[in-house]
């Protein structure tokens, strides 16, 4: 379980993480961390192909 003092980035990056590991997500990348989600704003989740075209 996560402390009461673990940021909201700090759960969603660690559950995100171990989802990957786990071979999940595969197509999920996100653009922030534990230190820049705060005050309830969730930075960018997008999903899709990794190709340019």
């Amino acid at each position: 379980m996560f402390s009461a003092a673990a940021t909201s980035g700090f759960i969603m990056q660690t559950l995100l993480g171990e989802a990957q590991a786990r071979g999940a997500l595969s197509g999920l990348t996100w653009t922030f961390n534990a230190s820049t989600v705060h005050r309830g704003r969730m930075a960018v989740l997008s999903a899709g192909n990794s190709t340019d075209d």
